[in-house]
């Protein structure tokens, strides 16, 4: 009876051995998976040899959203560390820009120097005058009239920046000149505007040191720093002379009307609208301006051009008139013509004087002192000194040189 059921256990063994055997290597390699998990040292120490090329594999595939996913993180620690070092990251900048600056300004130069040969050839003598006249009343130097000339201004975008963080607040875009993300841009603008700051701070004690002006190749941030975030306006050409005053402007205004927005990120993009036509409305008025002083160049020519037409008229008909050509025709009559008398200048003393002997207050003086209010007679005059004779009439009895301001003259006597 037992022989049956001890076969039946014998080869359930048989069959269900392997099995069991798959089971048990099965929750072994579970626990030591789960040991790796719980355990970060070994998780890193698997996970490191296959990293890198996972991720150089997704940024070949989608390079966009890797950047996405990096940008923040990069950002910061970018920012982090040209705080913490920022000699290191100084040095490691200066190779690689300077040679591209010198080249750049080079190639701006040689440039410059075509569009202001092309623009002398094309312009007429009568337009260049005008031009420098007009500059000339607006107070602009003529050099600086030929680089706005060749290079005028142009907006390219304008940025608010916050202060501490370095983010963006606001933006508007004439144009993308930007590949990556804008606020990692700032946040380098940011970093530089600090360097420059702390370095030069020792030359500048009575104020803090701000950076104003940065150019990079033909592009050039003017900036100007408020309390809470400053403004940088990115162009192209020569900018307008007033154009830190409009920037200026700007801030005080955005600080009056936008400030709590713009501190605010739920409303920030509820003001961009209205911050980005306040600021085109602002930083555009150098092209208006232009208009109306092109406008006003040519009234002023036109001006020109009638006032000498009708003042040469006049000069025609005042000769060709017949009271002109009329001549007088001699006459029998005799006529006595006066005999011209000798005219002299007389004057008043202010004050009680004594002449000196020649024009200097070194010289001598004469042994007689003319009092207040005595009449004499003015011969000459030299620089701060007056020739005087006194009396008016007759012989003089005294003659010498007085200051200036000690005479007052009253008339002149035959």
């Amino acid at each position: 009876m037992n022989e049956p059921a001890d076969g039946l256990d014998v080869l359930r063994e048989i069959l269900l051995s392997q099995d069991r055997e798959t089971l048990r290597a099965l929750q072994e390699e579970l626990d030591r998976l789960k040991a790796q998990l719980d355990d970060p040292a070994a998780l890193l120490d698997r996970i490191e040899p296959i990293i890198g090329e996972a991720l150089a594999r997704r940024t070949r595939a989608n390079p966009q959203e890797v950047a996405d996913a990096l940008a923040p993180v990069m950002a910061d620690a970018l920012r982090r560390q040209i705080e913490e070092n920022k000699d290191a990251f100084v040095a490691a900048l200066v190779p690689i820009i300077g040679p591209l600056i010198a080249r750049a300004v080079q190639e701006a130069f040689q440039a410059l120097a075509r569009r202001v040969d092309e623009r002398i050839r094309r312009a007429t003598s009568i337009q260049l005058i005008v031009k420098r006249w007009w500059a000339r009343v607006r107070g602009i130097p003529p050099g600086e009239l030929v680089l706005r000339d060749a290079l005028p201004w142009r907006t390219i975008a304008v940025f608010i920046i916050d202060n501490e963080s370095g983010l963006i607040l606001a933006q508007s875009y004439q144009r993308q000149i930007f590949d990556r993300d804008p606020n990692l841009t700032a946040a380098l603008l940011t970093a530089i505007r600090n360097f420059a700051r702390e370095t030069f701070s020792q030359f500048t004690k009575k104020e803090p040191g701000t950076l104003y002006e940065l150019r990079v190749a033909s592009y050039i941030v003017l900036m100007e720093e408020g309390p809470d975030f400053y403004v940088a306006w990115v162009g192209e050409g020569v900018p307008p002379t007033d154009a830190h005053e409009r920037l200026q402007t700007l801030l005080t205004v955005l600080h009056q009307q936008y400030r709590r927005q713009l501190r605010d990120p739920a409303q920030q993009e509820k003001v961009q609208k209205a911050i980005e036509s306040f600021l085109w409305k602002l930083l555009e008025e150098d092209e208006e301006e232009s208009s109306q002083g092109t406008s006003m160049v040519g009234m002023a020519v036109v001006s020109a051009v009638l006032v000498l037409a009708l003042s040469l008229c006049g000069w025609g008909v005042y000769r060709l008139s017949p009271r002109m050509l009329a001549y007088v025709l001699p006459t029998t009559a005799k006529h006595i013509t006066p005999t011209p008398q000798a005219m002299w200048t007389v004057g008043v003393l202010q004050e009680d004087v004594t002449p000196y002997r020649s024009p200097d207050e070194r010289a001598e003086r004469l042994s007689h002192t003319l009092l207040q209010g005595s009449r004499v007679r003015v011969l000459d005059r030299e620089g701060k000194w007056v020739h005087i004779g006194y009396p008016v009439e007759g012989p003089f009895r005294l003659e010498g040189w007085i200051p200036i301001q000690s005479i007052r003259i009253v008339s002149q006597a035959p």
